[in-house]
């Protein structure tokens, strides 16, 4: 019975900037039998530049949110591929799914790549928190990027926001 050895010459890769998606390189085999080259694909996923804003009612001239009014909290990530990228929604460590009071979506890839909202309608003391946007790529194998918001009760009906953001 005969047997067929591969091996796979390893070199450097030649410096390519990838902007996004995947890249094919050729590799060549080796002796003892050559069976022509292979292909090897190169994926390339990245995640960066987290950032966030918060868009209180805007005929409001104030730069406090108000309790009784909307609040938008937008979530905006830069991801390679942008069509792998996910958002999951948290108040407080805990998940927020859409409802009549919390509103989640996703704005148009073509107008605003990954960008997601928070819109909190007719915002109570109750929604009191941290809101916490994580993004991620489908494919997974890179972190996460979360931003984090902190709503909390200042004097009279005004609500102040303290805003940090976590790169993991």
């Amino acid at each position: 019975v005969p047997n067929l050895w591969y091996f796979l010459a390893f070199f450097e890769l030649r410096k390519i900037k990838l902007n996004s998606g995947k890249s094919t390189q050729d590799a060549i085999s080796r002796p003892p039998i050559s069976a022509g080259p292979l292909n090897s694909q190169h994926f390339c996923q990245s995640l960066k530049k987290g950032r966030f804003w918060i868009t209180p009612d805007p005929y409001h001239k104030d730069d406090n949110i108000q309790i009784g009014r909307e609040v938008k909290i937008s979530c905006q990530v830069e991801a390679v591929p942008s069509e792998e990228l996910t958002f999951s929604w948290f108040k407080n460590g805990r998940p927020l799914r859409s409802s009549e009071r919390m509103v989640i979506t996703q704005t148009d890839p073509d107008i605003s790549p990954g960008t997601t909202n928070l819109d909190i309608i007719d915002l109570k003391f109750t929604d009191f928190g941290t809101y916490t946007c994580v993004a991620s790529l489908k494919g997974g194998g890179i972190s996460d990027i979360s931003i984090d918001v902190n709503i909390s009760s200042s004097t009279g009906k005004n609500v102040g926001y303290n805003r940090y953001r976590l790169l993991d």
